[in-house]
């Protein structure tokens, strides 16, 4: 809203949406930047917005623009600034593996990842990459889907929204090491949790699995989940039932296998018939 006039030199421009002065600091995560002539930085941390006890906040859309050496004769005296998007967007969805399987999905969370970090602008005509951004990895719970509405997953084929594709969740952009479960022997959620362990990362889901109409799986399960983030990029994932691993690092659904042998055919004897 400030008129401002060109000077004889030429300026760099740089722009962050939203300003300050649109942004609620606190109910949509947090939000700062340093701008001044050597660096400039956005700072952001996520907020668990969907989560019952998160409030009314809602993580938001982070973009910036650079536009340098502009003068006044510089395209008529008009500054055309490209904005580009910070964070990573991302959504789940789901199948099962068999058509006479049913998974019914009450709850999902996601555990060790970095919920904010410090965004440096690249050069004017590069693409933002995860490199720009200095992160803080946390052993963090993240909730996908609260517990309510219950999903139901039954199709080999098309699959099932377990986030809304108009409302994604937004990252900071970053790379995810998948929980090892089996490393010589199963190893525990708790042992991914360490920190000498790197927070390996991975998916908690609270669900009911049937498989031809008989419960085989009622509770928690858990998906190791290792992936990259880019920014500005979205990330679709898909949940393709059929197991699962429990807090231990087992399987929770141990499939039927069939060790079949086979005899030679053997003659009878003794059974003659006697042809008159």
């Amino acid at each position: 809203s400030e008129l401002a006039y060109w000077p004889t030199y030429s300026l760099d421009f740089y722009a962050i949406n939203p300003s300050r002065e649109n942004f609620a600091q606190g109910t949509n995560g947090y939000l700062s930047y340093a701008i001044n002539s050597n660096k400039q930085t956005i700072s952001y941390i996520t907020i668990d917005e969907f989560h019952e006890n998160s409030g009314v906040g809602k993580n938001i859309d982070v973009m910036y623009a650079t536009a340098k050496g502009k003068t006044k004769g510089s395209n008529f005296g008009v500054v055309e600034l490209n904005f580009k998007h910070t964070l990573s967007q991302v959504l789940f969805n789901a199948k099962v593996q068999q058509a006479s399987m049913k998974v019914t999905i009450k709850e999902m969370k996601i555990h060790n990842f970095a919920v904010g970090g410090t965004f440096t602008f690249p050069a004017e005509n590069e693409d933002p990459t995860q490199n720009n951004w200095e992160v803080n990895k946390a052993k963090i719970i993240y909730t996908i889907k609260e517990n309510g509405t219950n999903i139901e997953v039954n199709s080999t084929e098309t699959p099932v929204n377990i986030t809304d594709a108009s409302n994604p969740m937004l990252f900071v952009p970053q790379t995810l090491t998948a929980w090892v479960t089996t490393a010589g022997a199963p190893m525990s959620k708790e042992d991914a949790d360490k920190a000498e362990n790197g927070f390996q990362s991975y998916l908690e889901v609270i669900c009911t699995i049937e498989q031809l109409g008989s419960t085989v799986h009622d509770g928690t399960l858990y998906i190791p989940f290792g992936t990259e983030w880019q920014p500005g990029k979205r990330y679709i994932y898909t949940l393709n039932f059929g197991g699962g691993y429990d807090e231990h690092g087992n399987p929770i659904l141990t499939p039927i296998t069939f060790e079949p042998t086979v005899e030679n055919w053997v003659d009878a004897s003794g059974y003659n018939i006697q042809v008159k």
